[in-house]
């Protein structure tokens, strides 16, 4: 599965015209998010994977910061 959840894609989508942003703009990043990932969990777990992979510099620095 692949989300399109990038930080320069949302900020760009959801954030371009505001600084700060909006406390609704950011409500309505935040329920895209839940829903696109609450869709992709759903999927993975019917599917039943046995190995996760991802990419980006994002899961990168997420699994160093895990110690992996």
């Amino acid at each position: 599965a692949s989300l399109p959840l990038g930080a320069a894609r949302l900020t760009h989508e959801y954030f371009e015209d505001e600084d700060p942003p909006s406390p609704d703009r950011v409500r309505a990043l935040r329920r895209r998010v839940r829903h696109q990932l609450r869709d992709a969990a759903a999927r993975i777990r019917w599917e039943g994977p046995r190995t996760a992979v991802a990419t980006s510099r994002t899961f990168q620095q997420l699994g160093r910061l895990c110690g992996a």
